[in-house]
């Protein structure tokens, strides 16, 4: 088991005078308007760069953004600002000879930023030529991404096939607190799954249904359970083909832990109603007001709180209730370790009062989950201790 197993940390070798290509997630561009959001997911980061800077190092930054086509140059300006004096160089294709020699050019204390890894088709096929041009920029690898780190891309895992490889500190950090909410958790321990789909969670909620004393679930992925048990949901979105895994989880042996919801906010007309009374064209969109209240009261009596997936449309003004409720109770109860992720929770919690509280804040959506459901990830194995 991955609990028992120590990464290679960064805090535990000392690496200097290395030119070093740093696995970072920057994947904070909105693919709408091209505006940065999620500023935090870069200043997590911060830490293993200026603990790698100190040590006389040369640092190589590499990430994506999920838009192919997004170009990263709008990150340079907020990248330098947090590390000040720091020179930082953008590379708009390090195949290019001119490219190369400004990163041979390169001193100690400075970073360059390569754009985004995903412009070269190599990446996400994890094509070994193309992980064996990259890794010739550098003498060692270190991973800090965490959200990627569930798939086997060039820059996440193939890097690791040609060079010394460790973990960085927010990957350490991501890792063992996740890990040890789940393993060797204080109770009552209470998970909350939210979002869209339940096929993408579904073994995520079967893991947790074993180890959880309770599971509260939200959004439209409650709504193809409740569609499993027969309730007339009107038109709200839900998995048909889902239907037959949803009945299973619905008739387990765990199913005494699993909380639905039993109230839900409309959309026509725009009002709350009980669980059996949508209308034939209406839609759900958020959870109701007793489930808020349901909810919070099991909330505020938990030791262990871990949070995926937003419990309604809570970009809509009107369907931020439910999602924002579960928020307040999480924070109110300041006994609680908490662990909030999932990349649809990050922006519905990010202008909200009260975060700082919250014990951890996870740069993981799929990273996280499939972290829980197996207790380690396909990028974790390289880095591992002997």
């Amino acid at each position: 088991m991955s609990t028992l197993k120590k990464l290679r940390s960064i805090s535990d070798h000392h690496i200097s005078d290395k030119r070093i290509l740093l696995r970072v997630d920057f994947n904070v561009i909105d693919i709408v308007d091209n505006t940065i959001k999620h500023i935090k997911k870069i200043e997590d980061s911060i830490p293993t760069i200026n603990m790698l800077l100190k040590n006389n190092n040369r640092l190589i930054l590499i990430s994506h953004s999920s838009d192919s086509k997004k170009s990263l140059k709008p990150i340079l300006p907020i990248l330098q600002k947090l590390l000040m004096d720091i020179p930082v160089t953008f590379i708009d294709d390090f195949t290019q000879q001119e490219a190369l020699d400004k990163i041979n050019a390169q001193q100690p204390n400075e970073v360059i930023l390569l754009e985004n890894i995903r412009f070269y088709p190599g990446e996400e096929k994890n094509d070994r030529d193309f992980a064996e041009k990259l890794s010739k920029l550098g003498d060692v690898f270190i991973n800090d991404a965490f959200g990627v780190s569930h798939r086997k891309h060039a820059s996440s895992w193939g890097l690791t096939q040609f060079l010394p490889s460790y973990a960085g500190l927010l990957l350490v950090k991501e890792v063992r607190t996740i890990l040890s909410a789940i393993d060797n958790p204080q109770r009552p321990l209470i998970v909350i799954i939210g979002g869209t789909k339940i096929s993408t969670k579904i073994k995520f909620i079967t893991t947790l249904l074993g180890k959880a004393d309770r599971v509260l679930l939200g959004g439209a992925l409650a709504n193809t359970l409740l569609a499993a048990q027969k309730i007339d949901i009107g038109k709200s979105l839900y998995e048909v083909d889902q239907i037959p895994i949803a009945e299973s989880v619905l008739n387990s042996q765990y199913k005494d832990k699993l909380c639905l919801p039993s109230d839900a906010l409309i959309d026509l007309p725009y009002s709350n109603v009980g669980i059996h009374s949508i209308l034939k064209e209406a839609s759900i969109f958020d959870i109701g007001k007793e489930t808020v209240h349901r909810y919070s009261d099991i909330i505020s009596s938990s030791k262990t709180i871990i949070w995926n997936g937003p419990l309604g449309k809570f970009e809509d003004k009107r369907f931020e209730h439910g999602t924002r409720g579960v928020f307040d109770a999480i924070v109110e109860n300041n006994t609680a370790t908490s662990i909030v992720g999932g990349g649809d929770t990050i922006p519905a919690i990010e202008d909200l009062p009260g975060k700082e509280h919250i014990t951890h804040i996870s740069t993981g959506g799929g990273a996280m989950l499939e972290l829980i459901e197996d207790e380690t990830l396909p990028c974790l194995e390289p880095l591992y201790e002997a």
